[in-house]
Order: structure tokens, then C-alpha cells, then sequence
């Protein structure tokens, strides 16, 4: 990047963190490649990107539980592990503002408040 003066310099990365970041170990590629491959075999979940490769666990997560067949959601949720998909799902419901259909959002707080205690 330059500066004003034609310089060259270096930036340091943005490290502040909002109340709805939560910091998670990261999910291994295989498994991200894994999840992105149920996207793959059903392009309607994410009809608005062809660019599958760009997508994280969010995005994924959100339009399967959303969209998907139960067999897709199975899937997803045998990749994840059903601990962190719970994380994940508590983390997104969280936030201000949730773009889980609010039936979806219903039944799945039960659903993991039963199978991921």
C-alpha cells in the first residue's frame, strides 16, 4: 500500500473484534471442502454465488438448515460434529440479526438443546 508520499508501507490487520465475533478454532479444509461439496451437489441452496470455494461453514450452515433436505442437514451436521454445529448455529442465532427462517430457528434450538447436551 502506499501513502500519500509514494511510499510503500505495511498495514496491520484489523484485530478488533465486535460482541458478535466469537473466536472458534478453525474448521480443517477437508471438512470445509466436505461441506462445500453439499452446496456443490445442490446449487439452488446458494443460488446467488457459483463460487463455491469463497463460501465458510456459516454460509453453508445457514442455507442447508434453511433449504436443504433432511439427508443434506444429516450430512452437514456429521461433518461438523454435532458440538460445533451447535457452537455455530448458538453463535448465528445470537447475533442481531439472523437469517434463519424463524420456524428453522425454532426447531433446531430444541433439536440441539436434546441431541448436543
Amino acid at each position: 500500500m502506499q501513502n500519500s508520499k509514494g511510499k510503500t508501507t505495511t498495514q496491520a490487520p484489523n484485530l478488533t473484534t465486535s460482541k458478535d465475533t466469537v473466536r472458534r478454532a478453525p474448521i480443517g479444509d477437508s471438512k470445509l471442502d466436505q461441506i462445500r461439496e453439499i452446496v456443490r451437489r445442490n446449487p439452488a441452496l446458494i443460488w446467488y454465488t457459483k463460487d463455491y470455494e469463497h463460501l465458510d461453514e456459516e454460509s453453508v450452515m445457514e442455507a442447508v438448515l434453511n433449504y436443504g433436505s433432511w439427508q443434506e442437514t444429516q450430512k452437514l451436521l456429521r461433518i461438523l460434529g454435532m458440538r460445533r454445529a451447535k457452537k455455530l448455529f448458538e453463535t448465528m442465532t445470537s447475533r442481531k440479526r439472523c437469517n434463519f427462517e424463524p420456524m428453522v430457528k425454532h426447531y433446531f434450538q430444541i433439536y440441539f438443546k436434546r441431541y448436543a447436551s
